[in-house]
């Protein structure tokens, strides 16, 4: 069944995944915090996998970055679900109640009975309740609005009186664009929460200013032709509304900021490059709370020092994110900007532990030459107590050898420190990690780093003053100041 009715969610379908966590305790945590919010919800038993689906209707529905916001928050306590279904208003989509399994079986109904489940869907949650809900997950009530709003002022004025049509110049310059104006009308309503089929009626409107100009172009184009070219308009702004959703504002921004930081956190980073790539994440973490947005400016510079890794080094990691679905550049790099970036939650296989961050890598403790990214993932956590190897494997993913020798490293600078009677490694009270870095060789490192970036910075400054309209063929730059 499809989730959401005129670009609107009426449904909260989470989807528990087995191949993404365990589904037990995901279910556990997800109906403990709806029975404490009041939230109505039904239960159902996916097909012989062993996968769930939690259902929840709402009076008023959800915008399509209120669903967005819950799901992000929610996979801080389910590691298990799969929010593809709630990402999508056109298409998105999931198995209702008792309807048959494609791997055999049913979906079957958990301690309700039919006549039950559909009185609970059918009188759904009033808005009050989806507001505390988001009050509890840490989503704000702006992000948790009613769906539907007014147009925007501009292009309000746009659409009724022709206000503000100087703004959309056709490219030969004798005009307004008719196509852009309606691009811009079409995206407005989807923004605002309401369909295309709502925005053709305004179109349609004869009060309206621009519906006499689509008059026009009836008449010129012919009607069939007319049609397909408003048709074209219209899958073009869904398109675009699906690739770059809208944000209201700050507060919405930091929502979808802090629900990607949940999700790298809690995201399976395994292998020789996984800790380098959640580093670089972390970055561009940082970056991202910085602008309230998940799409931000950052260099390869800029990240490497955040990072602790090297220019190339993040630069090799920006391709394997970019490849995992982590990262996605907007827009490249030019003479004066730098890339900007998106971030992004890929599908990924989410550690059962709980969510863990990278420690504190930009420290030149854990950088080149010191003890090591895996080092500063396994102080991260020795910072909620004595734990033992077996314990701190589980915690982090990596492997027990790997904790071994990365402990013996940080026992060795004075930081962590073994209990020979109980076999459990704790953080040694009162170390300075400044402290336990002088003297070593990679004291410094992330000094030096900043000082070599800020002569690559200003030998581009110069050379772009230099030569201020370089053409090709010209004097080659002193680097490539592409970050």
């Amino acid at each position: 069944m499809h989730l959401a009715d005129g670009g609107v969610f009426r449904t909260l379908a989470l989807d528990l995944d087995v191949g993404l966590g365990d589904v037990e305790v995901s279910l556990a945590a997800v109906r403990f915090l709806f029975d404490q919010v009041g939230v109505a919800h039904v239960v159902c038993r996916s097909g012989p996998a062993g996968g769930a689906h939690v259902l929840a209707t709402f009076e008023e529905g959800l915008r399509l970055p209120a669903a967005r916001g819950l799901c992000a928050a929610l996979r801080g306590i389910a590691p298990a679900l799969d929010a593809s279904c709630m990402a999508n208003v056109e298409t998105g989509a999931i198995r209702p109640p008792l309807a048959p399994h494609r791997g055999g079986g049913r979906s079957e109904l958990v301690d309700v009975d039919e006549a039950g489940a559909v009185q609970v869907l059918e009188v759904g949650n009033g808005p009050e309740v989806l507001v505390r809900l988001g009050e509890v997950l840490g989503v704000p009530e702006r992000v948790m609005s009613p769906a539907r709003k007014p147009l925007s002022r501009r292009v309000y004025g746009l659409l009724r009186s022709g206000e503000g049509r100087v703004g959309y110049p056709r490219p030969n310059g004798t005009g307004p664009d008719v196509s852009a104006m309606v691009m811009a009308v079409f995206l407005s309503a989807l923004d605002a929460g309401w369909d295309t089929a709502w925005a053709r009626r305004q179109l349609d409107d004869r009060r309206n200013w621009l519906a006499g100009q689509l008059d026009a172009r009836r008449v010129a184009k012919g009607p069939r032709a007319f049609e397909g070219w408003l048709a074209h308009l219209e899958a073009a702004a869904r398109a675009k509304h699906r690739a770059d959703p809208p944000v209201s504002g700050a507060v919405e921004g930091r929502a979808l900021v802090e629900g990607a930081a949940a999700a790298v956190a809690a995201a399976a980073w395994t292998g020789r490059t996984g800790l380098t790539d959640m580093c670089v994440l972390a970055a561009h973490l940082v970056r991202a709370r910085a602008c309230s947005s998940v799409i931000h400016t950052a260099s390869q510079r800029e990240v490497a020092e955040l990072a602790g890794v090297t220019r190339h080094t993040a630069a090799v990691a920006h391709r394997r994110l970019q490849a995992a679905g982590w990262l996605r550049v907007e827009a490249a790099p030019s003479a004066v900007d730098a890339t900007l970036w998106r971030l992004a939650v890929p599908l990924q296989p989410f550690c059962e532990s709980g969510p863990l961050g990278p420690g504190p890598v930009g420290h030149d403790l854990f950088g080149w030459r010191g003890v090591g990214k895996a080092a500063a993932r396994l102080y991260e956590a020795l910072g909620s107590g004595s734990v033992t190897v077996v314990e701190l494997a589980a915690r982090t993913g990596l492997h027990p050898g790997t904790c071994r020798r990365s402990l013996r490293r940080l026992a060795d600078v004075g930081v962590a420190a073994l209990d020979p009677v109980s076999g459990r490694w704790c953080l040694v009270e009162g170390h300075v990690l400044d402290e336990a870095v002088e003297g070593s060789a990679c004291a410094g490192a992330l000094v030096r780093r900043r000082i070599r970036h800020d002569l690559d910075r200003r030998a581009w400054t110069i050379w772009r003053t230099v030569h201020p309209r370089s053409q090709p063929g010209g004097p080659a730059p002193p680097f490539q100041a592409a970050a």
